[in-house]
């Protein structure tokens, strides 16, 4: 026997459903079948709890470094939005810096004094991922020995950013659309809904309007989260950005080891030169490598370890039939997955990010699978 009264409806063994945007069935709290939480009050009643332990970082001063016209136009964006309670979405490849600019969202508006919660979502177990998104009563579930926040109740007031969003599960979407539009959750287990106030800025490194459009990401939440977008565009193509930020990391890292570095003029050469596939993460990483090996401060471009990206001896020729064979292949495997991104990387086993990248140049120079399979032909010459 099932009773409605005031949004919520009884069930005869005692457990009770509640209305709303993230309500989730309660259950009994202990095993001696005691009734569920007696207390519960309308959502407006509730308060968000703080986090014992903040996961937003208390040293967020970084700046975006560089003085490119591209990442001008972001900084411009950045700008336009950051006071905007609309949720924002970030584009761009691994590496790229996209935590900076939310962060630099994050610092630039009105929730500045308030948590900045960053979770990638790639790195979330999805058996646990409702729990750590809307948090947890005690015993919930086994192991739940105490009420633990959300990831929205610990960005109470300020921002929750959520890298990777593509790999939020499919059964999670419908949830974390409706806390978008409604700003209240409920945690699993006997709990009382919360009302929210956080500006939720995503984060994704592939094409998610192919990825909507090919099933795998709601096209609802994808809508909802493109209200806003900032492209970031890749270190390779901001020019002298990547000398700029190099110094500016050669400058982190000698307050981090208490010594001083300097770039020598051919590791900048060698740096303008590198296409840093990896973006700032590949950057980094490589100037930390080199000051372990420096032993005068002076950081050279045989510190670096890093090329041109042009192999001795390589012939045009064969660098030129590559590259058609790969966009040849890509632009077969999209065809026969129809023009799912995700799905033809897979089937090309080959990363989803360079998959999109070559995808849209495919769709730019409006090349189909006939035409390069007779370049294809015309170059190899048979």
């Amino acid at each position: 026997m099932r009773v409605r009264e005031n949004g919520r409806e009884k069930n005869g063994d005692g457990s009770v459903r509640m209305d709303g945007s993230a309500a989730i069935s309660l259950v009994k709290s202990n095993a001696n079948g005691a009734a569920p939480h007696a207390g519960l009050r309308p959502v407006y009643a509730a308060t968000p709890q703080r986090p014992k332990k903040p996961l937003w970082r208390k040293d967020a001063t970084d700046q975006i470094v560089g003085s490119s016209p591209e990442i001008a136009r972001v900084r411009e964006l950045i700008a336009l939005y950051a006071s905007e309670a609309d949720p924002v979405l970030i584009c761009g490849e691994t590496g790229a810096g996209k935590e900076a600019v939310a962060r630099q969202l994050h610092l630039a508006g009105p929730r500045k004094p308030f948590p900045f919660v960053v979770r990638n979502v790639g790195r979330v177990d999805r058996e646990l991922a409702g729990a750590d998104f809307f948090g947890h009563a005690r015993g919930a579930f086994t192991g739940a020995v105490e009420r633990r926040a959300g990831l929205f109740e610990q960005a109470h007031q300020g921002s929750l950013h959520l890298d990777e969003i593509a790999e939020l599960p499919l059964e999670l979407q419908a949830n974390l659309l409706r806390v978008i539009e409604d700003g209240v959750v409920t945690p699993l287990g006997p709990s009382i809904p919360l009302t929210v106030d956080v500006r939720l800025i995503a984060a994704t490194n592939i094409d998610l309007a192919a990825a909507a459009a090919g099933g795998g990401f709601r096209k609802d939440l994808y809508y909802r989260l493109a209200a806003l977008t900032i492209d970031l565009p890749p270190l390779r193509r901001r020019g002298d950005d990547s000398v700029e930020i190099a110094e500016h990391l050669v400058r982190q890292i000698s307050l981090e080891r208490g010594a001083a570095y300097l770039l020598a003029n051919d590791a900048r050469d060698a740096i303008r030169r590198h296409d840093w596939p990896g973006n700032v993460r590949e950057l980094r990483n490589a100037l930390r490598r080199a000051a372990i090996h420096v032993h005068d401060g002076v950081i050279a471009a045989e510190h670096l370890a890093i090329s041109d990206g042009k192999a001795p001896g390589e012939l045009p020729a064969m660098r030129a039939a590559t590259d058609l064979l790969t966009r040849y292949l890509t632009a077969a495997a999209l065809e026969k997955e129809g023009g799912t991104i995700i799905a033809a990387a897979r089937r090309l086993r080959m990363n989803r990010e360079k998959c999109g990248e070559i995808s849209r140049k495919l769709e730019v120079e409006g090349a189909d699978v006939g035409r390069l399979r007779a370049d294809l032909k015309r170059l190899l010459g048979f």
